[in-house]
């Protein structure tokens, strides 16, 4: 993964996202990522379950609540914030935080969603409506990640490529890998 982005790159890609089609309009057509790619460059799994949940947010506040050792009211406040940051999740799952290992590895798991698949336009937080797929650690790489990271991204760059758009957010990597 990159530490920093090559930013005339991702610019010229979002000004040349069509959000109707998901492709990139270049002077000889017409290119997108596809699921192959995201297999390829991430190694993140395109079958599988879908990445949803039906869960009402109190349920997923509680769930993100057992999974930091938190009380939920804290993270309902983090929650309305974005989500939480990921220096508080390493000091509640980290290796010297005294967590149990099961919790720590959710922490573990929460960390690189946010950080490399689910990236948001903070590069901080972690959007706690995983939390009830990463609640069964054995059973997380039965979920398509990989697949829900570019519809991730596909969004977006949607929403990156209209005029009032400032920022992009997303596994930026494909951008950067694919088309290097």
């Amino acid at each position: 993964m990159f530490t920093r982005h090559n930013v005339p790159l991702l610019c010229a890609f979002v000004e040349r996202w069509q959000p109707d089609t998901n492709t990139f309009h270049m002077p000889f057509g017409e290119m997108t990522i596809t699921l192959h790619d995201v297999w390829y460059i991430l190694g993140a799994s395109v079958e599988g379950l879908p990445v949803s949940t039906d869960a009402e947010r109190s349920e997923m506040v509680a769930i993100c609540a057992e999974i930091l050792s938190m009380n939920p009211a804290e993270v309902d406040a983090m929650w309305i914030a974005g989500g939480p940051k990921f220096n508080h999740i390493q000091a509640r799952c980290g290796d010297r935080s005294g967590a149990p290992p099961a919790s720590a590895a959710r922490g573990y798991i929460m960390y690189l969603l946010g950080c490399t698949l689910f990236v948001d336009k903070t590069k901080n937080r972690v959007r706690p409506k995983f939390c009830p797929l990463i609640q069964d650690v054995f059973n997380i790489s039965q979920y398509a990640w990989g697949a829900a990271a570019l519809a991730y991204l596909y969004h977006q760059l949607g929403v990156s490529s209209r005029a009032d758009a400032r920022q992009l957010s997303g596994c930026l990597t494909l951008l950067e890998v694919k088309f290097k």
